[in-house]
């Protein structure tokens, strides 16, 4: 059939006229992109010849109007008759009719697009620059890409694509690879492509149209975040996978597929690909080398959760690669890259364990790796050119400021097209020639380079060049400062070669705290080889308090941290964080000290050079750990624990070979707390600076300590000094319900109030204090003249009183009488120039209020009156503050253990005389009181006192 179609084409050809054949406005550049695979093969590719040469029979081609050339493509894309080739419809048809078919199973148009763009519209192959291009590719398959090349390609206008489906199924990407839907053309089979063929002529010979400036709204303008580079290395989109991971663990994938081989001379700006879940991924740029692949080098990100990402290279780690080279990617643990069934046919490359390879090292991926099958990667990576390129007989100057010489990185001479290629490696050649001076005239010519690759053949001269200094080693850092804070360190590295003419030497900065200079805002600590851990508390440093804590570290490997309910490694509940474990490639935390991981992340977290910064932060269930200084950004690993431990102290650790040295904020200090006619003679509140407090002149200490310690958590040890006026007296007693109420409590309640009283002054000359504890009936346990003698002992007295009935009914009422009439006597103690201070501790509403006979006692201001709630009733509370006699003497706690944070305020009110004023005055009084009753016993008191108060 195809031989019947060449003689039928061959004879008509003779009647046509130039007068007859379709002749344009305009010069037009055309090429047909046809499809050269298993599925358009035997009759079908007789059909796809025929079309097109029926085509080309009926356009006006000859040197001025319109030119016709062939790209074929499967999975390579190859210039098959350039523009200038045939001048003649006969003679285009010709050739059309007589291509080879071919049985390759890949039909790469993307990858036809790019070769079209860049290598076949050339003014080798007979592109003009009036011309406009026109691009007309058929395909029958599924294949993702298209539509942004087209996209490229439409951006210089007047180039223009002209879509031929044959009932591929994905009419949207090749609609949209066409740009408009004048320019889609679909046919059921390729038997039915002559329905399309008059359409499609129409189409081809219009002259194209000026583009409209359309003007946008910046703030309505989409911008599709996921369109690859312009320039990319392979083209496999994110959204035409199906989503999930491959199954792979720990391994490393190279891709060898034609897609993913590097064309030309360039740099990989970014790597744009889809992750589902967090970690970090090593993206691979390997080489061939014999049997072998030699790493090159390699990016690396960390990634969180599941998202389409663009990863832009730092301008200094983009990765040089020349045409053969390949890419690849390495993760711990699951592969993170998002893996699917390929709409189109898939990708080819190996898989295989990492056996940690390094950059210029070599690896067997043929005889170490596992071919990759039916799946595809939704990876790609961008492309820059890196080399300049110029063609044989041709001369480039090159030339650098005087302080550098030009090197030539690399260099070769070659020779590329569909029918022959070769190429030799010049660099040496190349740089013994510019002998590293500032100025170069590089040659293209074979006496220049010496040889010549290609014989016959048109060939270049490609090579990428820099302009270089030689520098010698580092010089040291400048010197700390006095105090680090936010100040930037420089060194420079000296000039070896121009003789001290380099120009402006290289710098680096660091910041001072990176570098681990002093600064006064620290917690510096070190931690031996030894992998055991150490307390913060030495440093007053606790988690108690706090939510998150910020912090930097140096060491080579292992940086452990235990967060504890208990200060102590081996008691109590923990939290195990490692950061850099297992020699700086993983990082985890554990349930427990060696315990079960709840999360770990691979990576390389520690620089070991510098201090590194780092966070880790606890909410509820949940424990984070992140780089930087800010708790809550870039977070790296999070452990849920359904039933959290607390958390009050940290322990840090370093070993396996390594030690470390790190770096706590400085706010542990502590803030005094002053009372009235106090003043502070040392001031230091540093994490165990001691603080001296002293009474102000005509004042003594009747509470508190003189020398408080700063300790953990901002705590000052003791209790702040209380000072009152020098003739001050006081006589205490401590009126305490001791009832089926408080049973459950009473022993934490009489040790608080037993620390209470500890903290006093106790002398006959100044503070004598006694206890009361009631339920229904009242014991008089601890008279003022009993520990005169010892604050320590009478905290011990108070702290063993046990509760001796527990009676469920009280009689609060009672309690302040036998105070007033049975306690306060000289017998026990009582000093006739002392105020007298009832300090009532009450947990039950008594029906026998105290309130009237508080009354009473207060007829003598030398009585003063203060109560404490324990959880009261409103009913107890009302009772207490009539009792205190103001809101001021009343004290509300929700338990025994909240007394201590209220001492300051009990003292500051039960220890300090009140200022009243007596006016002296002599009166007489006489009375008679009624019995007083004390368990079985019964007494009648009458009186008759004279007094002369003043």
């Amino acid at each position: 059939m195809n031989d019947q179609i060449i003689s039928s084409i061959t004879q008509c050809s003779a009647s046509i006229t130039p007068a007859s054949l379709i002749t344009p406005s305009c010069q037009l550049d055309i090429v047909f992109i046809m499809e050269r695979t298993e599925s358009s093969s035997h009759e079908n590719y007789v059909f796809l010849k025929s079309f097109f040469a029926n085509i080309a029979q009926q356009l006006h081609v000859s040197t001025s109007t319109i030119r016709i050339g062939v790209v074929t493509y499967n999975t390579h894309a190859n210039t098959t008759i350039a523009l200038n080739a045939y001048m003649t419809p006969t003679d285009i048809s010709y050739q059309i009719l007589k291509l080879s078919e071919d049985t390759d199973q890949r039909y790469l148009i993307d990858n036809a697009l790019v070769h079209t763009k860049n290598n076949f519209f050339t003014s080798a192959n007979g592109d003009r620059p009036s011309a406009a291009n026109y691009y007309v590719f058929v395909i029958d398959g599924v294949r993702s890409g298209a539509s942004i090349q087209g996209q490229h390609i439409a951006d210089s206008w007047p180039n223009t694509v002209f879509a031929i489906d044959i009932n591929s199924g994905y009419e949207n990407e090749y609609r949209s690879t066409a740009g408009d839907n004048s320019r889609y053309f679909y046919a059921s089979s390729y038997a039915n492509l002559f329905t399309i063929e008059s359409d499609v002529i129409t189409a081809i010979t219009r002259c194209p149209v000026s583009q409209p400036v359309i003007t946008t709204d910046s703030s309505t303008t989409n911008v599709n975040a996921s369109a690859p580079c312009l320039n990319s290395l392979i083209y496999l989109y994110p959204e035409d996978l199906t989503e999930g991971n491959d199954g792979g663990k720990d391994m490393m994938y190279l891709m060898t597929d034609y897609v993913f081989t590097i064309k030309g001379c360039s740099l990989i700006t970014s790597w744009e690909f889809s992750h589902w879940k967090s970690g970090y991924i090593h993206f691979m740029v390997w080489r061939p080398s014999g049997s072998k692949y030699k790493l090159l080098g390699y990016n690396s990100i960390y990634v969180s959760g599941k998202d389409t990402t663009t990863f832009n290279v730092d301008e200094k780690d983009r990765i040089f690669v020349l045409e053969g080279d390949l890419i690849g990617w390495r993760s711990a643990g699951d592969n993170l890259i998002t893996s699917g069934s390929c709409l189109g046919p898939c990708a080819e490359g190996y898989k295989a364990s990492p056996n940690n390879v390094q950059i210029e090292e070599e690896f067997d991926w043929t005889n170490s790796g596992t071919s990759i099958g039916s799946t595809a990667y939704a990876i790609k990576a961008c492309l820059e050119d890196a080399c300049i390129k110029i063609p044989v007989g041709t001369t480039r100057s090159r030339s650098c400021s005087f302080e550098y010489y030009l090197e030539v990185m690399h260099a070769r001479w070659f020779c590329s097209s569909w029918t022959y290629s070769n190429s030799l490696t010049v660099t040496s050649t190349v740089n013994s020639k510019c002998n590293y001076q500032t100025t170069c005239n590089l040659q293209a010519t074979t006496s220049w380079l010496g040889g010549d690759p290609c014989p016959g053949h048109t060939t270049y001269l490609e090579w990428r060049d820099t302009c270089y200094s030689f520098w010698g080693d580092w010089e040291p850092w400048s010197p700390c400062p006095v105090d680090c804070s936010n100040q930037i360190l420089v060194r420079y590295r000296a000039c070896v070669k121009p003789s001290g003419s380099c120009g402006t030497p290289p710098a680096e900065n660091i910041s001072c705290k990176r570098l681990g200079c002093y600064s006064s805002s620290d917690i510096s600590r070190t931690t031996p080889d030894n992998q055991v851990f150490y307390s913060m508390t030495t440093d007053c440093f606790v988690a108690m308090g706090r939510e998150s804590v910020a912090f930097r570290a140096r060491a080579n490997t292992d940086i452990h941290i235990a967060l504890g309910s208990e200060d102590s490694p081996s008691s109590g509940t923990h939290y195990e964080i490692i950061i850099g474990g297992w020699n700086n490639t993983q990082s985890a935390i554990r349930y427990g000290i060696g315990g079960t991981t709840c999360v770990s992340e691979s990576g390389t977290p520690l620089s070991q050079s510098y201090f590194d910064e780092f966070w880790f932060s606890w909410n509820g269930s949940y424990v984070y750990v992140g780089t930087g200084s800010s708790p809550g950004n870039g977070t790296f690993m999070t452990c849920y624990h359904l039933t959290p431990y607390t958390i009050n102290f940290i322990w840090i650790m370093t070993g396996w070979n390594s030690s470390g040295e790190w770096r706590f904020p400085n706010d542990v200090a502590c803030s005094h707390v002053t009372n009235s006619y106090v003043s502070i003679t040392t001031n230091n509140t540093s994490c165990n600076g001691t603080s001296t407090y002293a009474c102000n002149s005509g004042f003594k200490q009747v509470a508190g300590n003189l020398h408080r310690t700063c300790g953990f958590g901002g705590i000052l040890t003791g209790y702040p000094l209380v000072c009152s006026v020098s003739t001050c007296k006081i006589d205490i007693v401590f009126i305490v319900e001791a009832s089926a109420y408080t049973s459950l409590f009473h022993s934490t309640l009489m040790t608080a109030i037993g620390d209470l009283a500890g903290s006093l002054r106790l002398s006959t000359s100044d503070i004598l204090a006694g206890v009361i504890t009631y339920d229904d009936i009242v014991d008089l346990n601890i008279d003022l003249n009993d520990y005169y003698y010892s604050a320590s002992t009478l905290d011990s007295s108070i702290t063993s009183i046990p509760i001796s009935n527990a009676a469920s009914t009280v009689n609060l009422a009672e309690a302040l009488r036998v105070g007033f009439y049975d306690f306060f006597t000289l017998a026990k103690g009582n000093r006739f120039t002392a105020f007298r201070h009832f300090v009532v501790i009450a947990k039950t509403h008594s029906l026998q209020t105290g309130a009237p006979v508080a009354d009473q006692i207060r007829i003598n201001l030398k009585n003063q009156l203060f109560s404490v709630g324990i959880s009261p009733s409103a009913s107890l509370i009302t009772d207490l503050k009539a009792i205190a006699g103001d809101n001021s003497s009343y004290l509300e706690v929700s338990s025994p253990d909240d007394l201590y944070s209220q001492f300051n305020t009990l003292l500051q009110n039960i220890a300090v005389c009140s200022n009243i004023t007596f006016e002296p005055t002599t009166f007489g009084m006489s009375f008679s009181r009624l019995v007083a009753v004390k368990r079985k016993f019964r007494w009648t008191y009458y009186y008759r006192i004279k007094y002369n108060v003043i």
